[in-house]
């Protein structure tokens, strides 16, 4: 079976992504992200209320967005990266620390 069926229809699987060379992935984030600020940064009185019926999900559920929904969404997608590169970096210290506990730094 290939990624894309395995993995999801963009083709990324963990596998692959791990295997990447990570300065030559976060400069190409980088560059990206400074194409993409510069276009929003272009917008002339957007209409953040202009919607549009997707399909979403598995299911194909039917899901009314906006384009401030697609805005506040970026934004907490990047959060959900940060997220889990904050849980990576708590399990590389947990992992380094044995045979020491963490328990005393607070609940996670």
């Amino acid at each position: 079976m290939d990624c894309a069926r395995r993995c999801g229809s963009r083709g990324l699987c963990w596998s692959e992504i791990n295997e990447r060379d990570l300065a030559k992935s976060l400069d190409e984030f980088l560059q990206e992200r400074s194409r993409s600020l510069v276009w929003l940064k272009a917008l002339t009185s957007p209409d953040w209320n202009l919607a549009i019926t997707l399909t979403f999900g598995p299911s194909e559920e039917k899901l009314r967005v906006m384009a401030g929904d697609m805005l506040a969404a970026w934004l907490a997608h990047d959060n959900l990266h940060m997220r889990q590169l904050v849980e990576l970096r708590r399990a590389r210290l947990v992992h380094l620390s044995e045979p020491y506990d963490v328990q005393y730094a607070g609940r996670w």
